[in-house]
């Protein structure tokens, strides 16, 4: 069963689509029930609160109907089965795969959730699928897997995913305003406590930088995000805080090093080493 504060936050946070009966409760509160698809499962499984999130996400999100959507969709020429979390198809027959999501616990480590980036892939090929989302609902890594080779994992990551009207991704998924793209959105304390905590775990790497260091360092990514955020700039204009879909070696490297100048110019004394 799941505990009474994972249960609140999952209410609170779904409001819309439980109003929009797009998912319910069981009479219990055990399950979360997919209506269009006529599924539940537990939701003390920590997969699923992540799993349900990326659902709805596709829905109300990218637009993408409910009718071209599975949960726990057999993958073939795989032994044993195995299922993929979610599956788009491209439309309501669903003949052909478009989008597969692997979807991981929010408290993964980066070595769990880098293994469901592969396992992914491996979904998507033997499915022919186009595109790839792994999502823990803090981290999301999307991929174009159609038209580049198998072991590829850099030239095609993607900074977003399609909406249902695009072919392709846009080129960045944070715009100002939201045109184009999405808006940046205030998250609950708990929730930027759990981004913090992952972030952190992956500056330290398991102990190969001590723990102060790593904290120096969120400490000067926050800052960056912080100057990012308070920049002015037009409707529609990319963030930089981010991966954009064309990026290329340390392109995300030197824009983030590009804020963090900009804000040590204007007050040089919060942080006196690079970052």
């Amino acid at each position: 069963m799941a505990n009474q504060e994972y249960l609140d936050r999952f209410k609170r946070e779904n409001k819309a689509a439980f109003d929009a009966k797009i998912i319910a409760l069981d009479d219990e509160e055990n399950n979360v029930i997919y209506v269009a698809l006529n599924k539940k499962y537990r939701l003390s499984d920590p997969e699923e609160f992540v799993r349900s999130s990326a659902y709805l996400s596709l829905i109300l999100d990218y637009g993408y109907s409910h009718e071209q959507i599975e949960i726990e969709f057999t993958v073939p020429h795989r032994v044993p089965s195995i299922h993929s979390d979610i599956v788009v198809f491209k439309d309501k027959t669903k003949k052909w795969p478009y989008i597969v999501v692997e979807c991981k616990r929010e408290e993964a480590s980066q070595g769990e959730l880098d293994q469901a980036v592969e396992q992914g892939f491996g979904y998507a090929n033997s499915l022919s699928a186009d595109f790839l989302w792994m999502t823990s609902g803090i981290r999301n890594d999307y991929f174009k897997v159609s038209e580049y080779g198998g072991a590829e994992r850099v030239e095609n990551r993607l900074a977003n995913l399609p909406r249902v009207d695009q072919k392709e991704a846009s080129r960045a998924k944070y715009t100002k305003g939201g045109k184009d793209g999405f808006e940046l959105e205030v998250v609950e304390e708990n929730e930027l406590t759990r981004k913090f905590k992952q972030a952190l775990d992956a500056l330290w790497a398991g102990g190969k930088r001590n723990p102060s260091e790593a904290f120096d360092e969120l400490d000067k990514l926050i800052f960056c995000k912080i100057w990012d955020e308070r920049t002015p700039r037009k409707a529609g204009e990319p963030y930089d805080f981010q991966v954009f879909t064309d990026d290329k070696g340390d392109d995300l490297k030197k824009r983030i090093q590009g804020l963090y100048q900009k804000g040590r110019e204007k007050d040089p004394e919060v942080f006196k080493e690079d970052i």
